[in-house]
């Protein structure tokens, strides 16, 4: 029979949405719950993230990667989709790339730029938001840091709003800030 996984896969596949499978680090079997920012059970966590990213694109598919703390107040997809030449579409974070909402193209240069933010990650221990603005500073690809107005970050948005009902309709998505 399928484990749960493969259920899972399938069941996705049935639905028309392309899944695939892939096993990462053995070092995050025993980081099920939830785990403090701050703490090495988290970074062990988060330096998964960039290696799962490259392998994505390696299977030539664009990503959409989402922090679970971000919230949508509309589909982002066809706005993003919509602003041409760029590889990497990203929140800001100050004045560097969120890698907390990210749109990537598949292309060459974004797999070598994921490529080097993957060793850098791996190897010198970089977060993933670092490794990604390191790696881009040696393999700059074309990149847009999306424009507050519509993707502020968390403390952007409630800064101006209290409410969601507040918000002007060009917001699509908010970066919460834990």
């Amino acid at each position: 029979g399928y484990s749960w996984v493969n259920e899972s896969l399938v069941d996705t596949a049935n639905r028309g949405i392309p899944a695939f499978y892939t096993p990462i680090g053995n070092d995050t079997r025993e980081t099920k719950g939830f785990a403090n920012q701050e703490s090495p059970e988290f970074k062990r966590k988060i330096r998964w993230k960039i290696p799962l990213l490259l392998q994505v694109l390696k299977h030539d598919y664009n990503v959409l990667y989402i922090d679970s703390d971000v919230i949508l107040f509309k589909n982002p997809i066809s706005d993003l989709q919509s602003r041409n030449g760029y590889d990497m579409m990203a929140q800001k974070d100050g004045s560097i790339a969120c890698t907390g909402f990210m749109y990537i193209v598949s292309n060459n240069r974004s797999i070598e730029l994921f490529s080097l933010a993957t060793e850098l990650v791996m190897t010198k221990a970089l977060r993933d938001q670092m490794a990604v603005h390191e790696a881009w500073k040696q393999k700059p690809i074309p990149r847009l840091l999306l424009p507050i107005e519509s993707y502020p970050s968390g403390q952007d948005y409630f800064n101006t709003y209290q409410f969601y009902w507040d918000m002007r309709s060009s917001i699509a998505v908010i970066w919460i800030i834990p």
